[in-house]
């Protein structure tokens, strides 16, 4: 009884949002550097997770070797993570 009662409030609660509220725009490609972009599919939250990560990869890589990441290897980093 207790979870149809939950799943009425969370109908109710959609309901009453607004169209714009539920479907407004949310960016779905992140500049990682200067000549790296990544796009996703998905939970927006988890991307900007992933792009986070990817941005400190590139820039820690910059800062030691004065030299841009290899794709290859951000590729890498991001499937070890």
């Amino acid at each position: 009884a207790a979870i149809v009662d939950l799943i009425r409030v969370l109908d109710l609660a959609t309901a009453n949002k607004s169209a714009n509220e539920l479907s407004s725009h949310q960016r779905k490609v992140f500049r990682v550097t200067d000549h790296t972009r990544v796009a996703l599919a998905g939970l927006t939250a988890d991307g900007r997770v992933l792009s986070r990560f990817l941005r400190n990869e590139c820039i820690n890589h910059a800062f030691i070797y004065d030299a841009p990441l290899p794709i290859s290897r951000l590729a890498l980093r991001l499937a070890d993570k």
